[in-house]
């Protein structure tokens, strides 16, 4: 199953989706208008923000990497 994790907003992506590796070219960042085309999982607007997920899943926090020319 192809999921999600959180999203983001940056400049040079705007609204965007932390994904798996397996997830193919695109990752591990999509913008949410792939994500929402490829039929991810949850939902686009299902997803917390990466502060809120890094504070549910502390565990993950060395695998959660910010988007890249996030300011």
């Amino acid at each position: 199953m192809k999921r999600g994790m959180y999203w983001v907003s940056n400049d040079l992506l705007g609204e965007c989706v932390r994904v798996g590796w397996a997830a193919g070219d695109g990752a591990p960042y999509l913008t949410r208008e792939i994500y929402e085309i490829l039929g991810f999982d949850p939902p686009f607007d299902k997803l917390p923000h990466r502060e809120e997920f890094v504070r549910l899943h502390p565990s993950m926090v060395n695998d959660v990497s910010p988007v890249p020319y996030s300011d």
